[in-house]
C-alpha cells in the first residue's frame, strides 16, 4: 500500500508544482522587465463586400491560405504617432501555446504583428517610431509582390494591434489579423461570335492604376484617402493572356491580388458610363483588352479597351484590406454601352484638339498585334508663315484656303521604315491648314525618333512639288507618359519645402529639384522630365544610342549625333549641323527651311544663331517669348516640347545640385535619398567645323538662350545642346 500512497503524494506534489509555475508566470514584473505571454491569433475571413455585379463566388478554401507561417512582433512605448519602437522580434513559425517576449510596461504600449512577411530581416524592424513603421511598404510590381505560394495556395501578409499595459506575466493577449490586401474575382463572357457584332478576339485581361506600394500595416480606421501621400504612384499590371483563365473558350475567370486603394466616393447617377468618367484621380479599374479586323482593311487589326472601375458599387470607388470584390463581365460588342468607358484605346488618337506643338509623344498600342493611328494638326505652318499675323509672313508657305495643298513625308528616323510593312501612311496630303495627316503604327513598332515633314503643291493637280520643307514635327516613339503629371500637385511642408522629388508616371518619372525657383518661383507647381527630350531610357547615356539628340537654341528641329540613322522611305536627306565662315549649306535641310534664317560666322564664339534681322523683334528669345502673343504666356512657335510641356525659361538646374558620379557619358545627381537625376555628360556638340564636343560637362538650354551647365564656359547659342522639357503650368 505504500507504492500508492507514494503515487498519490507525487501526482500531489505535480499538480502543486503546476499550481506554482502558472502563479510564477503570473505575477507582477516591474516596468522595463522582459515578460513572457501568449498570443492568441484569429484570421479574419475575407470580407464580402456586396457588390453590385456578382458572378459565382470562389471557394476561399481552395485558393487562400490562412496560415500563420511567421511573425514579426513590434512594441512601441505609446500609442501616437511619435511613440519610440522598444522591440522587434522575428519568429519563423507560430504555435498557439508557444511564449512571446514583450517588455512590461505601466502605460499603454502598441503591439503590433505582421505575419507570413517570410523575411527575418526586414527594414521595418528598424523603424525609429510608430509613424515611420505606419510609412513602411513592399513595392508593388506584379502580384508577386503581394503574395507567396505555399503549397499551391496563397499566402498573403497579415497585420494586427493592440494597444495593452503589461504589468504581469504569463497573459495571453488576443489579435485578429486582417490581410493587407484585397482581392479581385472576375468573370467575363464574350458574345460577340455568336451574333452579329464585329467579332472580338479577347487578349489580355489586367488591373490598371494599381498603387505601386503595399504598406505592411494597415489600421482598422483608414483616412478617407489611402494612400494618400502617393496619389500620383500607380502601376499597370502585366496582361493575363486570356488562355489562361479558367473555363471555356468565350468564357474565362481570373483572380487578382491589389494593394488598398481607398479613393473615395463620387455621387454620379446610376448609370455606368458615367462611373469611369467621375472617378477619383488614381482609382484602379480592370482592362479587357482585344482585337477586331478593320472593316475597310481586314489585314489590319484594330485594338479594343475595355475598362470596368473597381470598388463596392457605383458611387465607391474604394479597395479595402481584406476584402473580396466579385464582377460579371458580358461583353456583346466593341462598342458595349454597358461598359464604364468603352474603346479607350481608340484605332485613332487624335492630337488635333491638343495643344499645338512641334513634337508628339506616340505610344504604340499595348495590344499585340494590332495597327494604331496617329494624327497631327498642320496648323503649325500656317501660325508661323500666315500673312496676318504670322512670326514670319509669307503666304505661299501658310497653307492657307484655297492654296494648292501639301504633302507628308518621313524627312529621317532612327529606326528603318518601310511604308505598308511597319509604316502606313493614311492622310498623307492635303489642302490647308485646318486638315492633318495621319499614319499608323503597329504594336511592335521599333521606339525611337522620326521626323515627318511637310512640302507644298505648286499645281491645282498637285503633280509638282516644292524642293523645300515648310514645317516639320518629331514623333517621339516611346513607352514614356509624362503627361499624368499634369494633373499632379507637388507635396510641399507648409513653407514650400519639398516633400518628394520624384513622381511615378507610366514608363518612368517626373521630378522637382530643391531650389528657389522650384518653390516660390517659376516652377512652383511643376514637374520636369526625367529625360532628355527625344530621349528612350533614363540613362546612362550612350553617344552611339537612340534618342541622343541635340537642338540649336530656338530652334525647334533637333539633328542626331553619331547614332544610326535613316532616309526617309522617298530618299529624302538630311545634312548634319556644321558650318564655315560663310554661312550654312547642309543643316538638317537647311534646318527646315529655315524657320527662319541663319546667323554665320566668321566666329561661333558667343554668337547668336539667329539675325536680328531674320525674325521679328523677339529674335533673341525665340523659345521664350512668342511673337504671336507678344508676352511669356502660351507656348512659342519655335519650342521643341510636347504639348503641355516647353523649354525652361531659366534656373530649373541649379549649378549646385549635388554631382554624386562623375562618368563619361553621363552624371547621377542627388536630387535626395536613393532618388536621382541622370544627366548626358559630352553635352554641347559646337557647330563649328571641327564639330567640338565638350566631354564631362552637363548642358541644357533655356528659353532665353542661356544655358545650365556645371562648368562656365559662356553661352555659344551657334550650339547643338539638350534639352528637358518642364510642364508650361508657370506661363499659363
Amino acid at each position: 500500500m505504500n507504492w500508492i500512497k507514494n503515487i498519490l503524494l507525487l501526482v500531489v506534489l505535480t499538480v502543486l508544482a503546476v499550481g506554482c509555475n502558472d502563479d510564477a508566470l503570473r505575477q507582477t514584473v516591474a516596468d522595463g522587465t522582459p515578460v513572457d505571454v501568449r498570443m492568441s491569433l484569429n484570421v479574419a475571413p475575407l470580407t464580402d463586400n456586396g457588390l453590385m455585379t456578382r458572378s459565382g463566388l470562389v471557394d476561399e478554401s481552395t485558393q487562400e491560405d490562412g496560415t500563420i507561417h511567421d511573425l514579426w512582433v513590434l512594441q512601441f512605448a505609446g500609442t501616437d504617432d511619435d511613440s519610440p519602437l522598444r522591440e522587434a522580434r522575428y519568429y519563423d513559425s507560430y504555435d498557439p501555446e508557444q511564449m512571446f517576449k514583450l517588455i512590461a510596461s505601466s502605460v499603454p504600449n502598441r503591439v503590433v504583428l505582421v505575419a507570413n512577411t517570410f523575411d527575418d530581416e526586414i527594414a521595418f524592424s528598424h523603424c525609429t517610431d510608430l509613424s515611420e513603421f505606419n510609412e513602411s511598404f513592399r513595392a508593388v510590381h506584379d502580384e508577386t509582390d503581394l503574395v507567396t505560394v505555399v503549397a499551391g495556395k496563397y499566402s498573403s501578409l497579415m497585420s494586427a494591434y493592440t494597444d495593452v499595459t503589461l504589468s504581469e506575466a504569463g497573459v495571453t493577449l488576443n489579435f485578429n489579423l486582417k490581410r493587407t490586401i484585397c482581392k479581385i474575382n472576375v468573370t467575363i463572357t464574350n458574345t460577340t461570335k455568336e451574333t452579329q457584332a464585329t467579332d472580338i478576339d479577347i487578349q489580355k485581361v489586367s488591373v490598371r492604376s494599381v498603387p505601386s506600394r503595399s504598406f505592411f500595416f494597415n489600421s482598422y480606421d483608414l483616412p478617407e484617402r489611402y494612400p494618400a501621400k502617393y496619389d500620383g504612384d500607380r502601376v499597370d499590371y502585366p496582361g493575363t493572356d486570356w488562355d489562361d483563365g479558367a473555363g471555356t473558350d468565350d468564357s474565362k475567370s481570373f483572380t487578382f491580388y491589389l494593394p488598398v486603394n481607398k479613393c473615395g466616393t463620387a455621387a454620379v447617377p446610376h448609370n455606368p458610363l458615367l462611373r469611369g468618367d467621375c472617378a477619383p484621380d488614381g482609382a484602379s479599374f480592370l482592362s479587357i483588352t482585344g482585337t477586331y479586323d478593320d472593316a475597310s482593311d481586314p489585314s489590319i487589326k484594330r485594338p479594343v479597351e475595355f475598362r470596368v472601375m473597381l470598388g463596392a458599387s457605383e458611387t465607391d470607388y474604394n479597395l479595402l484590406p481584406n476584402c473580396k470584390y466579385d464582377y460579371t463581365v458580358t461583353i456583346n460588342d466593341k462598342s458595349d454601352i454597358m461598359f464604364d468607358s468603352r474603346e479607350i484605346e481608340q484605332e485613332v488618337e487624335d492630337f488635333c484638339s491638343w495643344e499645338h506643338a512641334n513634337t508628339y509623344m506616340i505610344h504604340p498600342s499595348r495590344v499585340e498585334g494590332t495597327w494604331k493611328n496617329y494624327r497631327i494638326p498642320v496648323a503649325k505652318c500656317y501660325e508661323f508663315w500666315n500673312p496676318t499675323d504670322g512670326y514670319y509672313k509669307n503666304a505661299d508657305n501658310a497653307l492657307m484656303r484655297g492654296s494648292k495643298g501639301w504633302h507628308a513625308e518621313v524627312i529621317w528616323s532612327e529606326m528603318p521604315i518601310t511604308y505598308d510593312v511597319n509604316f502606313k501612311w493614311v492622310k498623307q496630303d492635303g489642302n490647308d491648314y485646318l486638315e492633318w495627316f495621319e499614319f499608323s503604327l503597329p504594336s511592335d513598332f521599333e521606339h525611337g525618333n522620326i521626323i515627318i515633314g511637310l512640302k507644298r503643291w505648286l499645281d491645282d493637280g498637285q503633280t509638282q512639288m516644292g524642293d523645300d520643307y515648310i514645317w516639320s514635327w518629331q514623333m517621339w516613339v516611346t513607352d514614356y507618359d509624362p503627361n499624368p503629371a499634369l494633373d499632379y500637385t507637388p507635396q510641399v511642408d507648409a513653407q514650400g519645402n519639398e516633400l518628394r522629388f520624384a513622381y511615378t508616371v507610366p514608363g518612368g518619372d517626373v521630378h522637382r529639384y530643391n531650389f528657389d525657383s522650384w518653390k516660390t518661383g517659376d516652377y512652383k507647381d511643376c514637374f520636369i522630365m526625367d529625360r532628355n527630350l527625344g530621349a528612350l531610357s533614363v540613362g546612362p547615356f550612350v553617344n552611339k544610342a537612340k534618342g541622343f539628340l541635340f537642338y540649336a537654341w530656338g530652334r525647334k528641329d533637333p539633328f542626331p549625333h553619331r547614332q544610326t540613322v535613316y532616309p526617309g522611305p522617298s530618299g529624302s536627306t538630311y545634312g548634319a549641323i556644321h558650318t564655315n565662315s560663310t554661312g550654312y549649306t547642309d543643316n538638317v535641310l537647311y534646318s527646315i527651311a529655315h524657320p527662319n534664317k541663319y546667323i554665320y560666322g566668321p566666329s561661333l564664339w558667343g554668337t547668336n544663331y539667329w539675325q536680328k534681322t531674320s525674325v521679328s523683334a523677339n529674335v533673341n528669345n525665340p523659345w521664350g517669348d512668342p511673337v504671336l502673343f507678344g508676352t511669356t504666356k502660351g507656348k512659342s512657335v519655335y519650342d521643341p516640347c510636347p504639348p503641355g510641356w516647353r523649354v525652361p525659361r531659366t534656373d530649373v538646374l541649379n549649378k549646385s545640385l549635388t554631382n554624386n558620379t562623375n562618368a563619361s557619358s553621363y552624371r547621377y545627381y542627388d536630387l535626395a535619398a536613393d532618388i536621382k537625376a541622370v544627366y548626358p555628360t559630352g553635352g554641347s556638340l559646337l557647330c563649328d567645323r571641327n564639330g567640338i564636343e565638350q566631354g564631362n560637362q552637363v548642358y541644357m538650354w533655356y528659353a532665353n538662350g542661356s544655358l545650365s551647365s556645371n562648368t562656365s564656359i559662356g553661352d555659344q547659342n551657334a550650339c547643338g545642346r539638350y534639352v528637358r522639357c518642364v510642364s508650361d503650368k508657370p506661363f499659363d
